[in-house]
């Protein structure tokens, strides 16, 4: 247990690496939350390793095949879990078309904690064309 008084803790949590700590704690609760509430929905989540060296998702959601019993590989979704899309759009957009045009996902799925959040990445995705907007999902994810 940690006791921090007033000043110390400020100093603490206002740095830079602070806040990418949060972050970077922000974002894994948002995968896993999400890969909790698809597997209970019956799919398969399947997560990334965070230091592959490759741009790929931070996890693929793969469901079941609608006519066989098997996994639908072929209709996999990416999961992105953005925690602060109002800062980095260009990010939110990058996502979008490396996820759907270059690894060939059948949609893209952001994962945000709030309204606000889900705007912003409405916001960003809204210069894509239809095409590409038409398969991106944004949730909710409530921590």
């Amino acid at each position: 247990m940690f006791l921090l008084i007033l000043p110390s803790r400020f100093r603490i949590f206002s740095s830079q690496r602070a806040r990418s700590i949060t972050c970077l704690s922000l974002i894994r609760a948002l995968i896993l939350e999400s890969q909790w509430d698809y597997a209970r929905g019956g799919c398969f989540p399947i997560r990334i390793d965070e230091s592959s060296p490759r741009p790929v998702p931070d996890a693929i959601i793969i469901s079941p095949h609608p006519f066989q019993d098997s996994w639908d590989c072929e209709r996999a979704s990416a999961l992105e879990a953005e925690a602060y899309p109002e800062k980095h759009p260009d990010r939110v957009r990058w996502h979008v078309i490396n996820d759907l045009r270059n690894l060939r996902f059948h949609k893209t799925i952001f994962a945000v904690e709030s309204e606000k959040k889900k705007a912003a990445v409405e916001d960003a995705i809204a210069q894509l064309d239809t095409s590409l907007k038409s398969r991106v999902e944004i949730r909710i994810i409530k921590l």
